[in-house]
């Protein structure tokens, strides 16, 4: 079993992952990989810097010749769902409505002339709608 884990994991983690999966799932082989590795190889190179931003955090890693220098791994808070508050944040303030692709459409009055037309959907509940408007603001 391939295990990727984060480059931030403590050998302790190692330790309780590769435990768990012996004993209790009783896998008979397992090796435990480092994203940064893993992302690294997956780009043909064994030595390089990866940057992981997900949704919640961002992690810097050095990989050398297949393996992540420990002192060079670099953690930030600021991830994906941060810069999409971010530019939700500065889209309104500057002004701009940010309307979501269900509620209007393209109506051709002449041909290669268009108008767009508001669609009303009342049981559209604000969750649904903030969901929608956070995809475009993320895209």
């Amino acid at each position: 079993m391939l295990i990727a884990e984060p480059s931030i994991n403590s050998a302790q983690q190692r330790e309780k992952a590769a435990e768990l999966m012996f004993e209790k799932y009783k896998v008979p082989a397992l090796f435990l990989a480092k994203n940064a590795v893993l992302t690294s190889f997956a780009s043909g190179r064994a030595t390089s810097l990866v940057v992981d931003s997900g949704g919640g955090s961002t992690v810097v890693s050095a990989v050398h010749d297949g393996y992540v220098l420990q002192k060079s791994v670099a953690t930030s808070p600021i991830g994906g769902e941060f810069l999409t508050d971010c530019m939700m944040k500065s889209l309104e303030s500057k002004g701009v409505v940010i309307r979501p692709r269900y509620s209007f459409k393209k109506k051709e009055v002449s041909p290669g002339d268009y108008k767009v037309v508001d669609l009303d959907f009342p049981n559209t509940t604000d969750s649904y709608r903030l969901y929608h408007m956070r995809a475009i603001a993320s895209d």
